[in-house]
């Protein structure tokens, strides 16, 4: 209601109504959903690899005509939660599902999971590569964009006055710190129990995730800040510079010399 009437701000709790502040909280917003974007890409990839081994879970589910759509819907409630423990994959600390699997950033160990076909897309077990390794920047790529959109201003951010530069690094890292926060408590939240006994402890630890993702977005944003500043720098440079003057041009090749030769 307050939107269409230009009193957006009024939303805003009165510590972060200042314009730098409110800027932080946006980029931070952009990068945590940049992160599960990338995760959640992540997880449509490992289903399209292993879409055999989903078919073959739903046909030793037999859920017939009736239970068909209640299977399909089942499975696509559990496509958020995926995303989530695909992020703490992502981060570092991993996931676990049951006592004896357990998917992290350096490799996967499969026990006996739930016959569910959206679970096809767990990794096979073993060792992953140096290629899927480098899936662990991820995380600093989203802080670094977070940092990167974050829009110029002319006033002091954060209260520092003097060092522009700083003060640009400062507003990055909030912002990365912002998106690491928001990812941590999406991905602590999605764990919990999935069942008795051995599935009495299903997905990400609660604290880990969020305790990783702070400081190394934080890390991303300072440097896409950085970047920023300096290409932001040097367009106004490169847009004030005066180009050479052109030749003019000869309007007759008759014409004597002077200035009604010349076409400006």
């Amino acid at each position: 209601a307050t939107l269409p009437h230009g009193r957006g701000r009024d939303l805003w709790p009165d510590a972060w109504r200042r314009a730098d502040v409110r800027q932080a909280v946006r980029a931070g917003a952009l990068g945590a959903l940049v992160l599960l974007a990338a995760a959640a890409v992540v997880v449509l990839a490992l289903l399209v690899l292993h879409v055999d081994r989903a078919s073959q879970l739903w046909a030793l589910l037999d859920p017939g005509l009736a239970g068909a759509p209640a299977l399909a819907l089942l499975c696509l409630l559990a496509v958020p939660t995926m995303v989530a423990w695909a992020t703490s994959a992502l981060l570092g600390p991993g996931f676990v599902l049951g006592s004896q699997t357990s998917v992290d950033l350096t490799g996967s160990q499969l026990g006996a999971v739930p016959g569910l076909p959206v679970l096809a897309a767990l990794p096979a077990p073993g060792a992953f590569g140096d290629v899927v390794v480098a899936l662990g920047l991820l995380p600093v790529l989203a802080g670094f964009v977070a940092g990167w959109r974050l829009p110029r201003s002319s006033g002091p951010l954060l209260g520092i006055h003097d060092r522009p530069l700083l003060a640009r690094c400062a507003q990055g890292a909030a912002a990365g710190g912002v998106a690491g926060l928001l990812v941590g408590v999406v991905v602590g939240i999605s764990g919990g129990a999935v069942g008795p006994g051995r599935l009495a402890e299903a997905g990400p630890p609660a604290l880990t995730p969020l305790l990783v993702a702070v400081p190394v977005m934080a890390l991303g944003g300072a440097l896409g800040a950085l970047a920023s500043h300096y290409r932001g720098a040097r367009a106004p440079e490169s847009a004030t510079s005066e180009r050479s003057p052109r030749r003019p041009r000869l309007r007759l090749r008759h014409q004597p010399p002077g200035p009604d030769r010349r076409d400006d």
